[in-house]
């Protein structure tokens, strides 16, 4: 954010319900997609007309809520792909098959990334230090289990309904979902499309994070955003 208020731009970070100190906590479990939709409407409404950036999840979450609200634009990063899951199933079965299934059998999804070396590994860059990823790893909380099985199942989507201008970003080294995938979904919405060399899924708290928001400025600066 420090980055983008430097340029002159007003910076909101929104905390979805159940996560960091927002309420809800209490309900995350049964917390669903459509519910973090609205989170991110009525803030977004409360703020006029905003380009709003989004990441993984979150992505998601927006990219169906743009076929029934237009912000001024919308920013994809590393989003989350159904259709890329075996990427991620791939990185963490082979070694990890009884923390999926504890994961599954508790519905709890912190148990697949609360290990610092597991999260290292799924959301960050190989040259990050030991020290930064265990900082960064020690925030992640919990998520929502119904969500988490919607997004498995599958959650329909209608680009056709969506005007709002959209970028979507792909980070080289993402352990979950491939780049090809984020090139097919910029192409379903029409949407373009930036590939990040060099970053991972965390792109936005990764080594090199100011490539990343160079191209997220250098995208709304030539839109005049």
């Amino acid at each position: 954010m420090p980055y983008f208020s430097a340029r002159g731009y007003h910076c909101h970070a929104l905390s979805l319900r159940g996560h960091g100190q927002s309420d809800g906590a209490d309900r995350l479990r049964s917390t669903r997609m459509r519910e973090f939709m609205s989170d991110i409407r009525d803030v977004g409404e409360q703020l006029g007309n905003p380009v709003v950036i989004a990441h993984s999840m979150g992505a998601l979450a927006l990219r169906m809520l743009l076929e029934e609200w237009q912000p001024a634009a919308a920013i994809l990063l590393c989003p989350y792909m159904r259709e890329a899951n075996s990427r991620w199933l791939k990185e963490l079965l082979p070694k990890h098959i009884g923390r999926v299934v504890a994961a599954m059998m508790t519905a709890n999804p912190y148990l697949l990334v609360c290990n610092p070396t597991i999260a290292k590994r799924l959301f960050f860059s190989s040259d990050m230090s030991e020290e930064e990823a265990q900082r960064w790893a020690a925030q992640l909380q919990n998520e929502s289990f119904f969500t988490f099985m919607e997004m498995l199942r599958g959650l329909a989507t209608h680009p056709e309904r969506v005007s709002t201008p959209m970028l979507v970003v792909s980070a080289e080294h993402d352990a979950l979902f491939a780049p090809e995938s984020h090139e097919q979904l910029a192409r379903r919405y029409h949407a373009d499309f930036r590939f990040l060399p060099d970053l991972a899924h965390d792109a936005m708290l990764d080594t090199r994070w100011e490539d990343a928001a160079r191209c997220l400025y250098e995208w709304l600066d030539r839109r005049g955003l």
